[in-house]
């Protein structure tokens, strides 16, 4: 089914659409026009996906292709469930307006999504052992065994998959079928596909957000489905916790003395605490450490340090010391664990940088 919504020409896998369909796509063709942000609320179980797909798709299409039309559209889902049943509906609507799509975003155009290696990886040795077999160094030694899809993707002597809407399972096939490593291969196709499908934390995150915000153009939209939680998930990205029983090896020393020695010893400084978790990350692929699961306390403690340095001073957070005494421990004299949290409450933080 088509039909004309003003300028726009709509395209819909389906026979016919609902009244709330037909109204939602007209308050969102109305925020497109206006180039700027929406709330939009549509009600449980009428296709809110599909008409969201349809008419930002219909759009696209029906625009003058110049420097300033739409590029991409970034589609983020709460979870990996919803991004699969998202690529679904999409495939339903490429698979309909073939023949217009190839016409105005050429024969390569892709659709795909984005995960984690545990969603990717097609190589059952490589999901037990992580980096134990990807690091570049590893590789140079030719005494250990290395994953052959890795070393298939980085020789590139295939081309990239053709158009498509390609799903986790579209994506672990490809990679069988070539040769390649899909989780590989999925982040060099982000930057060229038209669409990208993924989970919340891809752009909230500040240690994944690059993955896609890098290949962001200014013209692209971005879709948050099921926001109505997306303030929790603001929150929990730029929120850190201390715990003294997940980290045990670490030196225990009163909050006043361990700030002024270590400015004494390091001169560390805001801008310093900005990039700790990134020098922690590149040291530890400098010193080709493999097991990484055993660096977790210090990356968690990097973590809270690059967080404060990002946001000391603008406010909405706060610093929660809990000593968490319990029942079994004051009867057994046993130890309180106390934890640091540092707590975001303005989930605007998050947000701000993939609207600016």
């Amino acid at each position: 089914m088509k039909f004309q919504m003003e300028d726009v020409t709509v395209y819909v896998p389906y026979e016919g659409i609902y009244q709330e369909q037909y109204a939602y796509m007209v308050e969102l063709k109305r925020a497109l026009d206006a180039k700027g942000h929406c709330h939009l609320e549509m009600p449980t179980g009428t296709g809110k996906t599909i008409a969201l797909l349809s008419l930002i798709t219909g759009y696209i299409l029906s625009k003058p292709q110049n420097q300033n039309s739409v590029k991409k559209l970034i589609y983020c889902t709460r979870t990996v469930h919803e991004m699969e049943k998202t690529l679904a509906e999409l495939k339903l609507l490429h698979k309909s307006i073939d023949t217009k799509l190839s016409s105005i975003w050429g024969a390569n155009r892709s659709s795909l999504s984005v995960s984690s290696r545990k969603n990717l990886c097609i190589n059952h040795n490589i999901l037990a052992a992580s980096q134990k077999l990807t690091s570049s160094w590893i590789s140079e030694n030719p005494n250990v065994p290395t994953c052959e899809c890795l070393e298939q993707f980085e020789k590139g002597t295939v081309d990239l998959p053709s158009s498509g809407v390609y799903s986790l399972q579209d994506l672990r096939a490809v990679g069988k079928a070539i040769g390649w490593c899909p989780f590989f291969l999925a982040r060099q196709m982000v930057e060229a596909a038209n669409v990208v499908v993924c989970t919340y934390q891809y752009l909230l995150d500040p240690k994944l957000a690059g993955i896609i915000s890098k290949n962001l153009h200014k013209e692209s939209i971005v879709v948050f489905d099921e926001a109505h939680s997306i303030d929790n998930a603001c929150i929990e990205a730029l929120s850190s916790r201390l715990e003294t029983t997940k980290n045990s090896n670490v030196e225990k020393e009163l909050l006043v003395g361990f700030v002024n020695l270590i400015s004494i010893r390091a001169g560390i400084y805001q801008k310093t605490r900005k990039f700790c978790y990134d020098r922690l990350h590149s040291l530890m692929m400098t010193l080709e450490i493999i097991d990484t699961d055993e660096f977790l306390p210090i990356q968690t403690i990097c973590n809270f340090a690059t967080l404060m340095g990002i946001y000391s001073g603008r406010g909405g957070f706060s610093i929660i010391f809990e000593p968490t005494f319990d029942e079994r421990s004051m009867q057994h004299d046993i130890p309180a664990d106390p934890s640091l949290h540092l707590s975001c409450h303005d989930a605007s933080l998050a947000i701000k940088p993939v609207f600016d």
